[in-house]
């Protein structure tokens, strides 16, 4: 995505991307619907569109992994659900990552030889879908309310399990992903704000934890824009 580079409108988000010495992950406790209530359906509407259909991101990052570590600029674009385009560059203006995700497959044109396409494609490119995906509202479950939160999953045990947490007040606080009975990804969200031309506040820092892979990234988010460069559809077709 070498055109990304100059773009002063793009999301700027600084990130911290930390990998742990060994990948563990944690038993998935079943979960059971509740009764849900108008602010229950409220919520999970909120949610739903909790961001554009269409959106710029930048994330300022430092990636540590086997004993080295990683700084550059990453570029961000999405277009709910699920296509997204995704750039990387160092200090100096060398590229590091690029990668792409479209309904129907994952691309990998770019990465350092220390990563495996496998990090990339069911790591890395999969806990961006968890964050930014549209979720299905016709396949949400309310599975555990208390006075100030709300939880809701999306999909089966037999599949693959996301649930999200909702703070009546702070909004999205907290989400993870389970597979197989384990869980493999746990997020953090905090610090909502309000940005230009959108009109809900997005979480500005958000913790991801991949239990699978063994990582961790924190985003914090300075710029936020609810639109794409006219150059997204052709960045798409990219062989």
């Amino acid at each position: 995505m070498k055109n990304l580079a100059p773009m002063p409108f793009l999301l700027l988000t600084t990130a911290l991307l930390t990998l742990a010495s060994c990948t563990t992950t944690v038993d998935y406790a079943p979960r059971y619907p509740v009764v849900a209530e108008n602010t229950s359906t409220k919520l999970l509407g909120n949610f739903i569109e909790l961001y554009p259909r269409e959106f710029k991101a930048v994330h300022r990052i430092v990636f540590a992994i086997r004993s080295r570590e990683f700084d550059f600029t990453g570029y961000f674009l999405m277009r709910r659900p699920e296509t997204y385009h995704a750039a990387a560059y160092a200090e100096a203006g060398a590229p590091v990552f690029e990668f792409q995700n479209l309904p129907t497959k994952s691309m990998v044109f770019k990465k350092p030889d220390i990563f495996s396409e496998q990090e990339i494609i069911e790591g890395v490119m999969q806990d961006l879908l968890h964050l930014y995906r549209k979720q299905d509202k016709q396949i949400a479950v309310l599975v555990d309310k208390t006075p100030n939160e709300r939880t809701f999953t999306f999909g089966t045990p037999e599949t693959v399990i996301n649930e999200f947490t909702i703070d009546l007040q702070k909004g999205l606080v907290r989400s993870l992903t389970a597979m197989e009975g384990k869980v493999i990804r746990t997020v953090e969200y905090s610090e909502p704000k309000a940005f230009p031309k959108w009109r809900t506040k997005i979480p500005t820092r958000i913790k991801v934890k991949n239990l699978a892979f063994g990582y961790e990234l924190a985003i914090d988010v300075v710029e936020f824009h609810p639109e794409l460069p006219s150059t997204f559809d052709q960045m798409m077709l990219q062989p």
